[in-house]
């Protein structure tokens, strides 16, 4: 069951593996993992990046670089009337290159570049064992399906709205953003951060990679700390606009998403953090898991701070409800600061 891989995580996170003599003033903590919902169905749309709600300090660069990779297989047909039918399999990977600066006392910006590779990927037999690991159990889909193959279909009443078997790859939708932080973490009270952003349609939409039109977003992003323990909390709502292949379905203009995260640190430079995130459906009701479910995972990261300007994690995501997200998701990424 996918329950086990929560409980695991969550025991190795509480065991209160850090030395003695922990020093807490000499803790910076690294802040959630930047996963976004790498589902094809909601790739094309624009997501915020998990985040935390402080802001860098003294006019700072931070160079953020992400190698995401997710592996989805979704089969599923409305019955009996198979008005809807969904086929999606496939490997999603995402490059992203996300450049931030403090420009002003409290003011962030950002630029995110991200390179969009939609594959039949290598990932198939080992999501297997890795989810007999935890105790999933792997779908129909998964059994019925051969191994490392491309697939993406959306078809409505016998119309095929998205219909290829030719694998792509491009440049995603550049985004730029911007964060301010309202309040400071004192008294009692957590530090909190406003966030808003807009992405430009830089993705070709023919491969499915973006809409072709513009996307804005604004979020509110809170954290406290208690000693080793570090919390975060994202609130985001993002307005979209429907793509033209999806012209003929009832979209939702907007997308509902939140975040809540645990952090601790073990020792100064080594941290773990369990993270969950939910986000609304844009689609209609249409009787099928990939439109219907909301987009729901649980994840686990590694932080490890190499030096006092840079750092490395590494994390596996796991969905909740089914198909509305990808069965497993790997991440490794770094940041420099200068």
């Amino acid at each position: 069951m996918r329950s086990r891989f929560i409980i695991i995580a969550a025991v190795i996170a509480l065991l209160g593996l850090a030395p003695r003599g922990f020093a807490y003033e000499r803790v910076n903590p690294a802040g959630p993992m930047p996963i976004r919902n790498q589902m094809p169905l909601y790739l094309f749309w624009y997501s915020f990046s998990q985040d935390k709600a402080d802001v860098l300090k003294g006019k700072k660069f931070v160079a953020t670089f992400d190698y995401t990779v997710s592996n989805v297989i979704v089969d599923k047909v409305t019955t009996p009337t198979e008005e809807y039918i969904v086929r999606a399999d496939m490997e999603v990977t995402r490059l992203n290159c996300d450049i931030k600066y403090a420009f002003l006392e409290r003011f962030e910006a950002s630029l995110e570049v991200p390179y969009l590779i939609l594959n039949r990927g290598y990932l198939d037999t080992f999501v297997e064992h890795f989810e007999q690991a935890i105790g999933a159990t792997a779908v129909g889909a998964r059994r019925r399906a051969d191994k490392d193959q491309f697939n993406y279909q959306v078809i409505h009443n016998n119309d095929y709205l998205i219909d290829t078997q030719r694998s792509s790859a491009g440049l995603g939708d550049i985004a730029l953003a911007l964060k301010y932080m309202l309040l400071e973490e004192m008294n009692g009270l957590p530090r909190i951060s406003a966030r808003a952003a807009v992405k430009f349609p830089t993705a070709s939409k023919k491969d499915y990679l973006g809409t072709g039109k513009i996307d804005y977003g604004i979020g509110i992003l809170a954290d406290k700390s208690f000693g080793r323990f570090f919390t975060y909390l994202n609130l985001n709502s993002v307005f979209i606009q429907k793509p033209d292949f999806l012209s003929e379905l009832n979209i939702k203009n907007y997308i509902l998403s939140g975040m809540l995260g645990l952090e601790y640190c073990f020792t100064e430079r080594f941290s773990g953090i369990l993270q969950g995130t939910l986000a609304s459906t844009p689609y209609p009701k249409t009787g099928t898991d990939p439109l219907d479910n909301k987009a729901g995972e649980a994840g686990l990261g590694l932080n490890y701070q190499l030096t006092m300007n840079s750092n490395w994690h590494i994390a596996v995501v796991e969905n909740l409800f089914a198909d509305s997200t990808p069965d497993v998701t790997f991440q490794l990424g770094g940041n420099i600061k200068f």
